[in-house]
């Protein structure tokens, strides 16, 4: 797999960094967009800006530690990286919540790129 460390570590560095070229805006836009329909902006926000370094990859860490700001949770991989602060302890019914607010993202993503097309058009037609 592509950025993996290892003896074949070589083979996939140039396409792993183009991946995570490829990804910077869209990862900081995912970011923002958890952010804003997380009902906790402020703190969804905080927290990506705060900790997404924490990971290993540049991009992961913008969504990962938008989400767990939104939900007011801490994600972790043990030995690796904590996300969020613990203010709800884990719990099944989060998974649901978690999986609606990202959903509720995607729609405001959908609604962005329309809003952004209609607009050209608009432009286009005008001109």
């Amino acid at each position: 797999m592509w950025g993996y460390r290892g003896q074949y570590e070589y083979l996939g560095k140039a396409a792993a960094r183009l991946d995570d070229l490829a990804n910077l805006a869209p990862a900081r836009l995912a970011a923002l967009l958890l952010a804003v329909a997380s009902g906790r902006s402020r703190a969804a926000l905080a927290t990506a800006l705060a900790q997404h370094g924490r990971t290993e990859s540049p991009n992961a860490g913008w969504t990962m530690a938008a989400l767990a700001g939104g939900l007011g949770v801490q994600l972790e991989k043990p030995g690796h990286y904590r996300l969020g602060m613990e203010e709800r302890p884990l719990e099944p019914a989060l998974l649901g919540e978690g999986a609606r607010l990202i959903a509720r993202a995607a729609a405001l993503g959908a609604l962005l790129v329309l809003g952004l097309l209609l607009a050209k058009e608009e432009r286009d037609r005008r001109r």
